[in-house]
């Protein structure tokens, strides 16, 4: 990433995502609600949820729908 600061080109980390975060935007990305993602990941809606408030930590955003546009532009999911 480039900082225009100091005109200098600065390395970023890129954060890691858990299978099961990708598997949460991949299925929230094809219309599921919360309640569908969690019965096809047979997981229960407080691990879903906890999955998507990790990847809106991670990727600095407050709404799936965002996260599924940064997670598609980075090819994430």
């Amino acid at each position: 990433m480039f900082n225009h600061e100091n005109s200098t080109w600065e390395k970023i980390e890129v954060p890691k995502y858990s299978e099961n975060e990708k598997m949460m935007l991949r299925l929230s990305m094809s219309g599921l609600d919360t309640n569908a993602v969690a019965a096809a990941m047979n997981r229960t809606v407080k691990a879903v949820n906890y999955y998507r408030a990790c990847v809106f930590e991670k990727m600095h955003v407050k709404s799936i729908a965002a996260a599924i546009v940064v997670a598609m532009r980075y090819g994430i999911i």
